[in-house]
């Protein structure tokens, strides 16, 4: 009975398994995320996931525990790839959204590391941005003019360049001179354009 009320909830039909491992049920878990969720977030998830899977892929799920979490922080921060704390915090998040799916759906009995705690973020007062001058400077410096309107759309609106990148011509009123963001583009698995923002909320920026 429970296994097709999880048929019913997620689409996926899988038998509470003792020794499933988080791979398998990451495997699970983002087939029901491609189904709730926008293809960038499930794209961001998935990228993080390949970097936990290294040190918990092959682990049973239901019984990844404090030691198993340090020692994947300890892996992480010894990285030759320089990880930043809050990069390290987005690897425990995404360990704990999968474990606790898998809670929900009764895959597994419980999440061990639910209060597992998180590194410590140092948050920076001082912003670093270009001022006008340093702007100027870049743009001398760039010779091709389609370079060069691409960094003026990014410096005079404060677009992500994702979304600076998905403007089609449609998008753009010339009468009170803006362009409305409603579209992005996603490098992962291949470069296409979503019509959708990541926080799906659309916005008209003013030139």
């Amino acid at each position: 009975a429970k296994a097709v009320e999880r048929k019913l909830k997620t689409g996926i039909i899988v038998e509470k398994d003792p020794i499933m491992t988080l791979d398998t049920l990451s495997n699970y878990y983002f087939e029901y995320q491609r189904t709730y969720f926008s293809q960038s977030t499930v794209a961001t998830n998935i990228s993080r996931y390949k970097i936990v899977s290294i040190y918990l892929g092959k682990k049973k799920a239901g019984k990844i525990d404090k030691k198993d979490m340090e020692m994947m922080v300890n892996q992480l921060k010894k990285s030759s790839k320089n990880y930043s704390n809050m990069y390290i915090n987005h690897m425990i998040e995404t360990v704990n959204k999968i474990l606790n799916w898998g809670v929900m759906m009764e895959y597994i009995e419980y999440n061990s590391v639910a209060n597992f705690k998180k590194m410590k973020v140092t948050k920076d007062n001082e912003l670093n941005y270009l001022t006008i001058d340093d702007f100027n400077k870049l743009l001398s410096v760039v010779e091709d003019e389609q370079y060069q309107l691409f960094l003026m759309i990014l410096f005079y609106t404060g677009i992500r360049c994702g979304e600076a990148l998905a403007i089609q011509y449609h998008q753009i009123n010339h009468q009170n001179r803006s362009i409305l963001i409603n579209a992005h583009m996603i490098a992962k698995g291949g470069v296409k354009r979503e019509p959708s923002r990541k926080n799906n909320k659309n916005y008209r920026v003013y030139l």
